[in-house]
Order: structure tokens, then sequence, then C-alpha cells
């Protein structure tokens, strides 16, 4: 799906490393979950930050590597 999205063929270096990214942003956000869970169980208010981090993580990733970004 990057690939086709990138419109690169799919073993391509820069297909891969964006996969890596987008796999490092998930796992960040799945740490910051866990942590903030951990002895007070799931709030509305955390699964609301959660979806917060993951969307700004994930438009982070894809604005940088489309060059789109701001810098």
């Amino acid at each position: 799906m990057l690939a086709e999205r990138m419109g690169m063929p799919p073993g391509t270096f820069e297909v891969r490393v964006q996969a890596a990214t987008i796999n490092a942003v998930l796992r960040v956000a799945a740490d910051e979950f866990a942590r903030e869970t951990a002895g007070r169980g799931i709030t509305p208010e955390v699964l609301n930050d959660h979806r917060e981090q993951l969307a700004h993580g994930l438009g982070l990733v894809t604005r940088r590597v489309s060059g789109t970004d701001a810098d």
C-alpha cells in the first residue's frame, strides 16, 4: 500500500524506510498508551490522547516523506 501511494516498487529503500518509520510511530504510541493506562486503566481521555498522538505522529511521517512539510 505504501509503495503504491508513493508510486514506487515495494522493495525500494524509500518505501522500506517509510514503513520502518511508521512502525516506530506505532511502537512509541503503544508504549505511551501502556504507560498512561498502567495502574489506572483505560479512560476516555487516555483513548482520545492516544488517537491524537497517533494521528499527529503519522501525519509528521507522511508529510515529511511526501515533501509537504513546511521545513
